[in-house]
């Protein structure tokens, strides 16, 4: 914990804590999502920049939590994960205006752009990162005001079935960032959001069948694969999950038959 000056802010969960050296541009905004931040670190002479909510390491999506609590010229003397007792300043920024204001089709291009950049993480086997990409462009989609009642087929140029066919992928692929870190239960609660706006995904009912596979759900993942299968018939890996499923099923029978047979000896 920081202790040399007052503590002035520190994030809810603790993990972020500043103290204000010298204080900024007062009466000024503080950078939000898409603004373009020029920053020094450690009183160094060149300048770093990165894009709030287009972060692309852990390290600055730290910095970036930071800057968004501090007003042009503020050096502050900051606390992150991985990250003690450096000073940070925010040199100056560009807005990019709040969320709130943004076109429905700039938060679906933004969108579009943290999915495309994620699938490249995926490829690398960096979930890690893919997953908040995807987390991000989700925030921009889910931001779009709808009306529930009478929702519109067209808003601001963009059709809802495009939203609808990003937001499921996007769903889908988080399904597969916490497949990868053995987050089942993470795996059915996404797979579910994504079947709440495409009923007859194949992507999700599959992913759903293996994650219970792999919580030991076999009853249930053997209705999800057999759903696939309904679907695509030549679906060679829910055939193969089929089989193994069959199996566990016939171990599980066996071992509580033998348990029966030890009750009554």
């Amino acid at each position: 914990m920081l202790t040399t000056l007052q503590l002035n802010w520190r994030s809810p969960d603790g993990r972020f804590e500043k103290q204000i050296i010298k204080r900024g541009v007062a009466g000024t905004n503080k950078p939000t999502e898409r603004a373009k931040c020029a920053y020094l670190i450690n009183d160094t002479k060149n300048k770093s920049e990165l894009i709030i909510g287009f972060e692309n390491s852990d390290f600055e999506r730290n910095i970036s939590i930071l800057l968004q609590t501090m007003c042009t010229g503020e050096v502050s003397q900051c606390k992150a994960p991985h990250n003690d007792n450096f000073k940070l300043k925010l040199v100056e920024f560009q807005s990019a205006g709040m969320i709130y204001e943004w076109p429905a089709g700039v938060k679906h291009n933004l969108a579009q752009e943290l999915k495309t950049a994620g699938n490249a993480n995926v490829k690398k086997d960096e979930f890690n990162e893919a997953g908040y990409k995807y987390r991000k462009a989700l925030k921009y989609l889910l931001s779009i005001p709808m009306d529930v009642e009478h929702p519109p087929s067209v808003v601001d140029g963009v059709t809802i079935a495009e939203l609808t066919e990003l937001k499921v992928a996007l769903y889908n692929n988080l399904a597969l960032c916490a497949f990868k870190s053995r987050e089942y239960d993470r795996v059915l609660r996404l797979c579910e959001k994504c079947l709440d706006l495409d009923t007859r995904n194949v992507k999700a009912t599959y992913k759903i069948g293996e994650s219970h596979y792999f919580l030991g759900n076999y009853e249930l993942a053997m209705s999800s694969f057999k759903e696939v299968l309904n679907r695509e018939p030549h679906n060679r890996a829910a055939f193969d999950y089929v089989q193994m499923v069959q199996g566990k099923i016939k171990e599980e029978k066996i071992k509580y038959n033998e348990i029966v047979k030890k009750m009554f000896r």
